[in-house]
This record gives structure tokens, sequence and C-alpha cells, in this order.
């Protein structure tokens, strides 16, 4: 999303958020899917060490972009998950994206109190 005020500090967490996720559910042998919503989205299947590192090497060299829809299709694959995570970058919590979500999909976010 587009960075605003602390975005680029929110993005940084956000980041570190989405990796440390990733990193629990695959400890537990969960086979995770991930769309990195960049200015190409690119899903990354994390089933093994090998995903799991190039995973993390993505998100270690992401930057922010401007916020842009995503195409239909991708939402389409979010919607077969059997759980769901939406982790906003940039402080961009109020995705259109996200009334595409399959239901009881999780929004995280940094507990700005």
């Amino acid at each position: 999303g587009t960075p605003r005020g602390r975005g680029m500090r929110r993005g940084e967490w956000s980041l570190g958020a989405c990796a440390t996720l990733v990193d629990a559910l695959h400890r537990q042998g969960t086979d995770v899917q991930v769309l990195v919503v960049d200015e190409t989205p690119e899903t990354v299947e994390v089933r093994g060490p090998a995903q799991l590192t190039a995973l993390l090497t993505l998100l270690s060299e992401a930057t922010l972009c401007q916020h842009a829809p995503i195409a239909g299709g991708l939402l389409d694959d979010l919607r077969t998950l059997a759980h769901c995570y939406w982790i906003p970058a940039g402080g961009f919590v109020r995705a259109p994206e996200l009334d595409a979500l399959p239901a009881g999909a999780t929004l995280v976010e940094e507990d700005r109190s």
C-alpha cells in the first residue's frame, strides 16, 4: 500500500510479521501459499526449507509501492484456501481486496496502542 506517515516502519513490521507467521506455520508442518502484492504480484508456495528461504529472501528485499488492485484470478485462488491471513504493508488496512477474501480471513496488524 501507499506509505502514510509511518508507512515505512509499518511496512517493515508487516514484512517481519509475514516472515514470522510463515516460519511458525512451516514449523508446524503446514504448507503455506503466500501472495506477495508488489508492482507485479507473486504467489509463493512454501512446502519445504528451500521455499521458506526463498520467501524470506523475497521479503527481505521488498520495498513499498503504490497500492493497485489485485487481478481477480489471484483473489479467486485465495478463496480456495482453508484459512487466509491479510498483512497490510504501509498501513493500508482498508484495501478493497479485503471484501473478496474468504469468510473468516484474519487481518494481522500492528498493535498501535
